[in-house]
């Protein structure tokens, strides 16, 4: 019976894309496999979805695949249904979210390089070529080039139908050369088991709401839970509820809001459970993020810590889903693919039948709702942190600093204590707007304003990362009074460097690169800064 494999690619559709498979492939592991195959002038990593016994439309030549990159899948069926829900519920693509889930060395990337063929170079001088055709073979008389610096500089629309017209004319030669990673072992970690039998202390009450958890896991059925509590006694409880866990032979993902306090945890873990975490995020050396996940992928890691991109580590025998902070609007991905990781572990516990605990000591209020109407919200008793919170309205100010809130910190500084101001806007300004008109910037892809950043004197996408020249006058009215609306992380940072000349500040932002990002870190935890933005 010839079989036929629906493989769905990393770009932004939501269709499938159907391809054949040779006679001498074998089908045995080929769903949940990555393979590579042809698109256009590219070449594309796939990840095969599903087998077809029949064709949708028997007249179109389908095209085959050309390799198969794995001895094993890499998705298993439970993963590919999961992933499958998240990508439906979000309207985001399969393709991107699977691709998302793996390390970047995981990605083959081809580069297709156009030359001119002796037959091409004759035919440069010949009639019965279009102004296109003959355009671009005369640029390729100097030297070859890459498909993709060809439509940048030549500017032709559907230049991959005019490139396979030309290649079956025998007039140029397409070269796809393809960029592998080479294979990594993962690197040996020396494991403890003695630590495992370190006294978790619970208080009488503590112990009854983490062992009512406890029976609920017993049942291997989806179980949610919030745990409304401070910080100090919902970790006691996590620390409890991950033993019984891990006793039981089930591994746990533990999904923290900010990259930046992984590393602190994962330590506490190697302290407490021995050496057997693994640690996921993106900002991982790409050698280091794939050894994490084949240590997750082989089972050698029994708690998987990271961010809200750590809920697609390839953890099998999933007891156990933590997700602290639940209030915190870090969980939620804007870019491509979107989703949101809180309803993402919902998703996938039930998936995997395991248990699923929110913690936060000021749940969000649909997760509260929800727990209280659904009769699975669990309190621990403690202390209350004081929050001390004061709301300024600061409709007449006239900086992008309150006076109220610039008294405030000049109190800290005169103590010299650090000060932390947080804005979830990068950038110098959400937009630019033509005073005149009315005219806004928008992405070309997207069709959403672009963010102004003034450092780069450049406009940005903070969705697809799109990016343009900063606009002088307006391409509408011919207005030279363009105008920044609303406020970003560059201006408050301006803001205080004017009103605070002598203090040493910094602003911390994902358009930082990796090592600036830590050098800023470091340098704020030894004092050498004196606001951080």
């Amino acid at each position: 019976m010839t079989l036929y494999a629906e493989v769905t690619l990393s770009l932004p559709v939501s269709q499938t894309f159907i391809y054949a498979i040779p006679e001498s492939m074998s089908t045995g592991s080929l769903v949940g496999s990555r393979v590579l195959v042809p698109l256009g002038q590219r070449m594309m990593t796939g990840f095969v979805i599903r087998l077809r016994k029949k064709r949708l439309d028997p007249g179109i030549q389908l095209k085959e695949i050309v390799e198969v990159l794995d001895d094993e899948p890499v998705f298993s069926s439970a993963f590919l249904s999961f992933t499958q829900k998240l990508s439906d519920y979000y309207y985001s693509s399969w393709g991107e979210v699977l691709q998302a889930s793996l390390p970047p060395s995981f990605i083959l990337k081809s580069q297709a390089r156009v030359s001119l063929t002796e037959k091409g170079s004759q035919a440069v001088e010949e009639e019965g070529l279009s102004r296109e055709e003959r355009a671009l073979l005369d640029f390729l008389k100097q030297k070859e080039y890459s498909v993709s610096f060809l439509r940048r500089k030549l500017r032709i629309q559907n230049i991959s139908t005019l490139l396979s017209r030309l290649e079956r004319k025998g007039l140029i030669h397409i070269q796809r050369d393809i960029k592998r990673a080479g294979q990594k072992k993962t690197l040996p970690v020396q494991e403890s088991e003695s630590q495992l039998e370190m006294d978790f202390s619970l208080d009488a009450h503590s112990r009854q709401v983490a062992d009512r958890i406890v029976s609920a896991l017993g049942q291997k059925a989806f179980s949610p839970f919030l745990l409304q509590g401070p910080a100090e006694k919902r970790e006691s409880v996590y620390f409890y509820l991950i033993r019984k866990v891990l006793d039981r032979g089930s591994k746990v993902l533990f999904l923290v809001p900010e990259i930046a306090s992984t590393q602190s945890l994962r330590e506490k873990f190697e302290k407490r459970l021995g050496e057997k975490v693994a640690l996921l995020h993106s900002r991982l050396t790409e050698r280091r993020r794939e050894n994490e996940w084949l240590r997750i992928k082989e089972g050698k890691a029994d708690v998987v810590v990271g961010p809200r991109s750590a809920l697609f580590a390839p953890v099998e025998d999933l007891g156990l889903i933590i997700v602290d902070e639940e209030q915190d609007e870090s969980y939620f991905q804007q870019e491509n693919p979107s989703y949101d990781a809180r309803r993402g572990a919902v998703l996938r516990a039930r998936q995997e039948k395991a248990g699923l605990v929110y913690g936060s000591e000021l749940p969000s209020v649909s997760a509260l709702y929800r727990a209280r109407k659904k009769g699975y919200l669990l309190c621990l008793k403690g202390k209350k942190t004081e929050k001390r919170i004061e709301v300024v309205d600061d409709r007449r100010e006239k900086g992008v600093i309150s006076r109220k809130l610039a008294e405030r910190i000049a109190v800290r500084l005169k103590k010299k204590e650090p000060v932390l101001v947080f804005l979830n806007r990068r950038g110098y300004a959400p937009y630019l707007l033509c005073s005149n008109c009315h005219f806004i910037p928008r992405c070309v892809r997207c069709d959403i304003a672009l963010a102004y950043h003034k450092k780069d004197e450049k406009l940005v996408c903070h969705y697809c990362d799109f990016s343009a020249p900063v606009v002088e006058t307006c391409p509408d009215c011919g207005s030279r009074v363009i105008k920044t609306r609303g406020v970003g992380i560059e201006a408050v940072e301006e803001g205080l460097k004017r009103i605070f000349s002598q203090a040493r500040t910094a602003s911390f932002a994902t358009d930082l690169n990796r090592k600036e990002q830590e050098k800023i870190l470091h340098e704020f935890r030894r004092g050498k800064i004196d606001i951080l933005i």
